[in-house]
């Protein structure tokens, strides 16, 4: 059904004999194709976006003419385009709370007005009742930029545009080679009482300059800086520049490149950081330089350079898409998609006005309100793990604003909203109906419950063959993949210094022998003492024979021998310890697989089945049950192919380098194939699926998050 353009409240209206102040300003604009009219208030510093249509019947406005004879003589030139009554009625209460028209106020508008005063020291509440985020307006800096642009005028040009791409795209390459050393122990090193001080003492600086780069880009472009304050930032004070004047700007990329200004201040600060940062030896300096980095960077990159919050990147994504307020749209379009196709509601206006508007409003209503819960959660299990009272607090508030609020305000919006009309009944059914079925989806309806986890196979006693004696490869009997048995000789290594040593002690010990044996019977003495030296260069000599015979390496086991590396062996320094060849049995059968803390006790108590996929023959799926579980955590991985660096789910310890101990707690369970797979390399990874009861979703997700909760706070 289409829209009426009459409403029966116009005749309180109709003869109103309104005028545009002179401080009003008209500026055109083509946004999406289209051509809109911007109006601003230069003593406010309001705009208003109209269309075409309605700037028409604005420029009449003086004083000489009423509104329903200007409504009705534009009515004959626009058409379908015709602004409706009920629009115009609500544009003239606008435009007279705005103080942009003067007349006189009939009571009907002057009840029109009063509900939106009543709205606006509503937002005023909201705004001031938030002691995170409370501004504080101090003066007119207008011709502070005006006179400070000659000096900084190259920067904020396109030659410092390209100044600046080339800076940042250095500073990533540094900072992609540095990034182990920039983010080891991150957490410690920035909430250290010392590094919180200087934190606290750069931020407001930094955000000095974030804000000076908006307020001149604004003058470089000709636009105008009218306000200058104080805002208190989680109590925190940080200045800010009212840019809101690049809204009459008539180039997109002019209007995002004053957004885009603080982030590019920003960034380019944190490079400049890391340059210091790099060529400063550690002190107060390299330590300021790291925390410059740090809120240059990382809050540029999650925050402020973030379009999916409210911040500068979310006014460069609106201006370079062109669709003004697009957060604020977008949840208005998603409004709109639930009135219109589940309430029934045929008479609400859907408001994307140009082609393409509907997706990117779609697109960005649920990736911003996603994102934003994610970051709030991030931040609220962050602060509790350094500051718990604080994190708990964040968090209670999370979920205040995401979902009691909202819950709330949709359970009243059913019960009292006057626009629902007859749709009320329909509304309720249709609200219910789907939170119901959400509710059986979540903790009702069984879902298949699993445990993912990763190993590999257990070779078992003797399957790796380490040799004892360092030495070079001299031959190589066998080939990779022979059928060995228990004493077979794998490979012959040679250390010619100690075959030389082994020659030199025999000598030296069989003189000792000849000397012994001439002097025992005539002097005592003398022959204890070569009893000693006898006695020692035996245990020398046994020491080297027994690392000679180490040289010989051989099987330990039965099996099947696996040579790596047999290609380029030969000849090849293999040092002591370390690990050569394989012998795995003929059949493998077990491996050993490690789970999260969080995870082992439901892997110990409720595990139906077990599934396992081998790497490299992914599409053959295998059952296995549990042999047996180690009773403490693991100190090291039993194998380096489970950690992150190894392509494994499992992160290790930096601090420990060359060890593989795990960051988090970890348990190790043995399981037992019960088929032999295709094929089972040595090292192969596993994945490993441990099957639970079946669970509803929403329960699964609570257990989850009990367990996450617990693992931060060691409970």
């Amino acid at each position: 059904m289409g829209k009426s353009h009459f409403s029966h409240h116009w005749y309180r209206v109709a003869n109103l004999k309104p005028a545009l102040r002179n401080h009003v300003e008209i500026h055109r604009q083509r946004m999406r194709g289209k051509t809109w009219f911007i109006i601003q208030d230069a003593q406010s510093g309001k705009y208003f976006r109209v269309s075409p249509a309605t700037r028409a019947m604005l420029l009449r406005l003086d004083g000489s003419e009423t509104i329903d004879t200007i409504w009705s003589e534009e009515g004959q030139k626009l058409g379908e385009l015709q602004p409706t009554q009920a629009e115009v009625i609500q544009l003239i209460a606008q435009l007279y709370r705005a103080d942009l028209i003067r007349g006189d106020v009939p009571p009907f508008m002057a009840e029109f007005i009063d509900r939106s005063d009543k709205t606006a020291r509503q937002n005023l509440l909201v705004r001031y009742k938030n002691p995170l985020a409370l501004r504080f307006p101090l003066v007119d800096p207008d011709s502070f930029f005006e006179k400070g642009l000659p000096f900084v005028r190259l920067l904020f040009s396109r030659w410092g545009v390209i100044f600046w791409a080339l800076l940042l795209v250095l500073g990533s390459l540094l900072a992609t080679m540095h990034w182990g050393e920039l983010t080891n122990n991150l957490s410690d090193r920035v909430l250290s009482a010392n590094n919180v001080l200087l934190l606290l003492l750069l931020y407001p600086v930094i955000k000095v300059l974030h804000e000076l780069g908006h307020g001149f880009t604004v003058k470089s472009l000709g636009g105008e800086v009218h306000d200058i304050g104080l805002m208190l930032l989680v109590f925190m004070p940080v200045p800010y520049v009212d840019a809101s004047s690049s809204a009459v700007l008539k180039n997109r990329w002019h209007r995002a490149a004053v957004g885009a200004a603080g982030i590019m201040v920003e960034s380019g600060l944190a490079v400049i950081a890391l340059f210091v940062w790099l060529a400063a030896e550690p002190g107060i300096v390299r330590a300021g330089a790291f925390n410059v980095m740090m809120i240059g960077g990382l809050s540029t990159v999650l925050f402020n350079g973030n379009p999916l919050l409210r911040f500068d990147g979310y006014y460069v994504l609106s201006d370079i898409l062109n669709i003004p307020n697009l957060g604020a749209r977008s949840n208005k379009y998603l409004l709109y998609l639930i009135q219109h196709y589940l309430f029934g509601m045929r008479e609400v206006e859907s408001v994307a006005t140009s082609k393409g508007e509907a997706r990117w409003f779609i697109v960005y209503g649920i990736s911003a309100f996603v994102y934003r819960m994610i970051i709030m959660v991030a931040i609220a299990l962050f602060v509790a793990t350094q500051f718990f009272f604080i994190g708990i607090l964040l968090a209670a508030l999370a979920v205040l604003n995401a979902v009691v609020l909202p819950l709330f305000k949709g359970i009243k919006y059913l019960f009292s909203a006057h626009e629902l009309g007859q749709n009320r009944r329909r509304a309720k059914l249709v609200s219910f109906g789907a939170v119901a079925t959400l509710g059986l989806l979540l903790f009702v309806i069984p879902a298949r419950h699993v445990t993912e986890s990763q190993g590999v196979f257990s070779l078992g006693e003797g399957g790796a063959v380490i040799n004892t004696a360092a030495g070079f490869v001299a031959e190589l009997p066998l080939e990779s993949g022979t059928l060995v048995e228990v004493g077979t000789t794998l490979l012959l290594l040679e250390d010619e210094e100690l075959d030389t040593q082994v020659r030199s002690l025999g000598a030296e010990l069989r003189e000792f022998q000849n000397s012994f044996a001439a002097v025992n019977l005539f002097d005592q003495v003398q022959a204890n003492i070569l009893k000693e030296q006898i006695a020692r260069t035996e245990a020398t000599l046994a020491h080297y024979l027994s690392r000679q015979e180490g040289l010989t390496i051989k099987a330990r086991r039965a099996g099947i021998f696996i040579l790596p590396s047999s290609t380029d062996l030969l000849g090849r320094y293999v040092s002591e310890g370390k690990t050569i060849a394989y012998v795995v049995p003929v059949q493998v059968r077990e491996a050993q697989v490690v789970v999260s803390s969080d995870r082992s006790s439901l892997v110990s108590d409720d595990t139906q089945s077990v599934e396992v996929r081998v790497e490299g023959a992914i599409d053959q799926l295998i059952e296995a049950k549990i042999l047996r579980q180690a009773p403490s955590a693991l100190i090291s991985l039993p194998s380096a192919v489970l950690s992150s660096e190894g392509g494994g789910s499992v992160a290790v310890n930096p601090q420990k380098d060359g060890q593989l101990e795990p960051l988090q707690k970890h348990y190790r369970f043995d399981i037992e194939l019960l088929s032999e797979p295709e094929q089972a390399p040595v090292n192969a990874r596993v994945h490993v699926h441990f099957v639970h009861s079946d669970k509803p979703i929403g329960l699964q997700w609570i257990r989850t998050a009990r367990q996450t909760f617990m693992s931060l706070f060691n409970v």
